[in-house]
């Protein structure tokens, strides 16, 4: 009997010294740390299983210890007492302690992973080898899905890194808070933002007439949907609107002046000091499309692309044209006379009718959200807007006329005669509107 006894005690020298041999006798700046699997409790064994490889790896980018699992263990020890000891399910802290022993391991790390209901739990335990006394017990817990257990982990795994280095729980504690919104599972986003709208592209038509151009500014809402990975599916709404806009041109004006009795035209150009024109322009888009963004993180660059209606409308106010009128004894006369002695005077016309049509909306963006607390964040976004009108260039363009003006005019037999003159100038809008937006936003997220 005492040659068995000293024969198992030879034997278990032995498989400790092989498993010395092969762990490494080379002195180590880390601890080593046993990280025991991780026990399910209400949850499947490959979530633990897929859970405890992942906190090898968050445990070793801490750089703190020398990592070793409990395959590797079973790997390397030859002894089979302390092989069914790694398999029980209901290892004591002597026992685990024996097998930290074993592998000259000063740390062993063991912990559980439970669900009651909707809620997960995540438990780890560090124990000291020698004394056999648990250090620290560090408890994670989620309510959610399956989903959100990787950055309760995570948050796990640094919580005892960073106690370990010595920081203090305040920092600890909001790192990891931080970490959580980064790892959060996300189902749905609304942004709220406001934004101006810069037109670009040509001023004049293919008549070199001027086009109304108006920057909008946008009270804008989006909703995404996290669809597949880094897609979304956005669906986007504005109001777009001008504040206060006037053309006000200057000597670089034409339009066409008509006799009121004969209906005949007299001239396309006259002389105009100044045009000031005051109108107001709004549009309601309805837009959806595909955004890539990433999953996770907190600051989440994205781009997307969209296309959608929108309905358009443009009211105007009256035109006022200041011209030059010759004078004769001090009475103006027809600005259409080579003498240069001029007076001025003030023409108002009337637009015959505002312009609405449907606009067809293709839209793209680059931006970049930020995520401040678990439900709120921010959003910068620059975008890109094409609005194609569904009307026809007639349709678009307005007409503005004035009543007519009186005055005496000189025919060709120099004879005094009474002129009577209508005024009508043309504005169109663009069949194809585009423009470069920018836009600020709070996210609220779920």
């Amino acid at each position: 009997m005492n040659r068995i006894k000293y024969f198992s005690i030879a034997l278990i020298i032995f498989s400790i010294t092989l498993g010395n041999i092969a762990l490494g006798q080379e002195k180590s700046p880390m601890p080593r740390l046993l990280v025991m699997d991780l026990k399910p409790n209400g949850v499947s064994k490959e979530i633990a299983s897929s859970l405890t490889d992942l906190l090898d790896m968050e445990i070793e980018r801490g750089r703190l210890y020398q990592v070793f699992s409990q395959e590797d263990v079973r790997l390397i020890l030859q002894n089979e007492s302390l092989k069914q000891l790694l398999g029980q399910d209901d290892n004591t802290d002597e026992s685990l302690a024996q097998i930290g022993r074993a592998i000259n391991a000063p740390f062993l790390l063991k912990g559980s992973i439970g669900k009651i209901g909707n809620v997960y739990a995540i438990s780890l335990d560090l124990l000291d080898v020698k004394e056999v006394k648990a250090l620290k017990r560090i408890n994670q817990t989620l309510v959610g899905d399956e989903g959100g257990l990787v950055g309760s982990l995570r948050s796990a795994a640094l919580a005892l890194n960073l106690e370990e280095k010595g920081l203090t729980k305040d920092i600890s504690a909001q790192l990891i808070d931080k970490l959580k919104i980064a790892q959060k599972p996300k189902k749905l986003f609304l942004t709220l933002s406001t934004g101006y709208e810069i037109p670009l592209g040509p001023v004049h038509d293919q008549h070199d007439i001027l086009y109304f151009r108006p920057p909008f500014a946008h009270a804008k809402v989006d909703i995404d949907y996290p669809y597949w990975r880094m897609i979304r599916f956005f669906l986007s709404t504005s109001f777009a609107f001008t504040i206060s806009e006037q053309m006000r041109l200057q000597d670089k004006h034409t339009a066409r002046v008509y006799n009121a009795d004969t209906n005949k035209e007299i001239a396309t150009k006259f002389m105009i000091t100044t045009t000031t024109l005051n109108y107001s322009a709004y549009k309601l888009p309805l837009d959806f499309g595909v955004k890539i963004v990433p999953e996770t993180g907190r600051f989440l660059p994205f781009i997307k692309i969209g296309a959608g209606l929108s309905y358009n409308k443009y009211t105007f106010a009256d035109e006022r044209l200041g011209l030059l009128q010759e004078t004769v004894n001090d009475i103006c006369k027809s600005p259409y006379s080579k003498n240069q002695n001029y007076c001025s005077l003030e023409v108002w016309a009337k637009p015959n009718d505002d312009i609405s049509f449907l606009g067809v909306d293709l839209t793209t963006s680059a931006g970049v959200e930020w995520l401040l607390s678990h439900h709120i964040g921010l959003k910068i976004e620059a975008t890109y807007n094409f609005t194609f009108a569904l009307k026809s260039e007639d349709q678009l363009t307005t007409q503005f006329t004035s009543e007519p003006i009186k005055y005496e005019s000189i025919n060709k037999d120099g004879q005094a005669i009474n002129q009577k003159d209508v005024y009508v100038d043309l504005f169109p809008v663009r069949k194809l509107h585009h423009g470069l937006g920018f836009y600020t936003g709070v996210v609220a997220y779920w």
